[in-house]
């Protein structure tokens, strides 16, 4: 009796493993999405069976915190160097999405093509921030005062729903049509 290996055999293999991997990968991002979901979500009940003098502890807190001059104003450098967290993902959180210009979410690991990423990571990084600061200076002043700084978990909620209204329409015509309105996307409240 010969025994051969047959390509048949080699390929069921080869396709074995690399579903294998494919699937450890997906598990892999889809529990590391879980658990930062599970750490939002426990946050915000904390958050949530706070009282009101606790949160303002830890809101005047976060305001000292990012008052770097102890002026008792927030200037928009301050409040720039302050590297808030992403509001829905945390600090440091990026859930594998595919980046800008990138085609099926390959990268080009070169450093200039890095340095690139960083580069446009940081500039729209800096104009959220200016944005969101000028939200919130309510009277112009070009500082932040306490009462004004309050109000920021507003202000980034709703500059968060004019980013994705305006990414999910994509015509540009100021309304989602049935196309641009998937079960994928949601604006939340």
């Amino acid at each position: 009796m010969k025994h051969h290996n047959s390509p048949s055999l080699f390929s069921f293999s080869l396709a074995y493993v690399a579903a294998t991997v494919v699937f450890g990968i997906v598990l892999s991002i889809v529990l590391t999405q879980t658990v930062a979901a599970a750490e939002n979500a426990a946050a915000q009940r904390e958050h949530e069976r706070m009282s009101p003098e606790q949160r303002q502890i830890q809101m005047d807190a976060k305001f000292s915190a990012i008052d770097t001059n102890s002026d008792d104003m927030i200037s928009q450098e301050e409040l720039a160097a302050a590297d808030l967290p992403h509001p829905r993902r945390g600090k440091g959180r990026h859930f594998g999405r595919k980046h800008h210009g990138e085609k099926g979410g390959e990268r080009d690991n070169s450093s200039a093509s890095s340095e690139k990423r960083t580069q446009r990571h940081a500039d729209k990084r800096s104009e959220m921030q200016g944005k969101l600061f000028e939200s919130m200076d309510s009277d112009s002043d070009g500082t932040l005062s306490r009462d004004e700084f309050a109000e920021i978990h507003t202000a980034r909620k709703s500059l968060m729903k004019q980013h994705m209204f305006r990414h999910m329409d994509k015509n540009k015509d100021g309304f989602l049509d049935g196309d641009e309105f998937s079960p994928g996307h949601r604006l939340r409240n």
